[in-house]
């Protein structure tokens, strides 16, 4: 997707050069589709390409613009896919191809389809516009089969309501919600019944085949680490327990197994959930217009007090400060 970004930069009068660098992206990354790229730094880029132009819908206009199919191996399992509820579950299946630790999931309940991303705990760029360009992107390719004027039944973002959000209802409709746990879009039953547009005979099942065969090939051993950080980010977020005991039954370890695993990877479980916690806070408070309380709630913590005293020791300043700094005069 960001080999075409340099035209389309330069159609605006902006060179993509000194975002690479801000992002720490090498262009040889961008000019070879066999690459994967942090999906950290293709948020950066994003972001910064939307400061940059002054353009705050940035990532739903560069969606207009980008072409059918120019998400590689993706793109072409969507387009190829007989009808719309496949193409969601294709690209769901498939997502980890581009977008290594990224929670994508899609399933039908009552009929309607949802579709969902969840940012990796790690995560730590402004997600709005990458996601941004990622659902309207959808949207459209949607539209091929459910009509031009076709929006989603409702839509969900985790960051708070956008200053452009006439484009936002352009894309997904007028039932839109922000500060919300995922970022989602509802797709109703008529259109997930839709054939897409027809392609080559065969062509689907070549994909898929293409598709289990680079799944094979990238998969690797998960650490213990990073498991027990995304068990313990979605069980933060949800107000779950997350003492070490729960944690480590959830992953199918005693907690003394997990204990001596962690340690053979030079790290704790406090040391975990303390850089969950930090990682979060810093995206609650700079993305969301959550109440400190329930602020304090999501990273486990009983009273607002206990944060505000955690905050001051973890960033030298109070939960409302803090949010001040990461936001400074930057919009959504």
């Amino acid at each position: 997707m960001l080999a075409f970004m340099s035209d389309y930069l330069d159609r605006r009068g902006m060179a993509i050069g000194p975002l690479l660098d801000e992002a720490r992206i090498d262009r040889a990354d961008i000019e070879d589709p066999r690459r994967q790229i942090s999906l950290n730094a293709v948020a950066t880029l994003f972001d910064s390409a939307a400061r940059g132009l002054n353009d705050p819908a940035f990532g739903l206009n560069y969606a207009r613009h980008f072409p059918i199919g120019g998400s590689g191996l993706i793109g072409h399992m969507l387009m190829s896919a007989p009808t719309v509820q496949q193409a969601l579950c294709v690209v769901a299946h498939y997502a980890t191809i581009h977008t290594t630790g990224m929670q994508v999931s899609f399933d039908v309940r009552e009929g309607a389809g949802w579709f969902s991303l969840r940012w990796p705990p790690s995560f730590t760029a402004r997600p709005a516009q990458y996601t941004a360009f990622s659902l309207g992107a959808l949207v459209l390719r949607i539209r091929l089969a459910a009509g031009s004027d076709w929006r989603p039944a409702s839509a969900a973002f985790q960051h708070r309501a956008p200053a452009a959000i006439a484009i936002y209802r352009q894309f997904f409709g007028t039932r839109l919600e922000f500060d919300q746990p995922q970022f989602a879009i509802e797709v109703d039953a008529a259109a997930l019944a839709k054939s897409m547009p027809p392609v080559m005979q065969g062509l689907f099942d070549t994909m898929l085949d293409l598709g289990d065969r680079t799944l094979r090939e990238q998969s690797t051993p998960s650490d213990i680490g990073s498991l027990v950080q995304t068990e313990l980010a979605r069980r933060l977020a949800l107000e779950e327990l997350f003492d070490l005991e729960t944690v480590a039954a959830a992953l199918g370890f005693t907690s003394r197994s997990m204990q001596w695993q962690l340690a053979l990877e030079a790290t704790t479980y406090e040391q975990i959930l303390l850089l969950t916690r930090i990682v979060q806070a810093e995206q609650y408070l700079r993305e969301t217009s959550h109440p400190m309380t329930a602020i304090a709630a999501m990273l486990g913590f009983s009273e607002l007090s206990a944060f505000t005293r955690w905050a001051n020791r973890q960033f030298g300043d109070t939960p409302t400060a803090v949010r001040q700094k990461l936001r400074g005069s930057l919009k959504p």
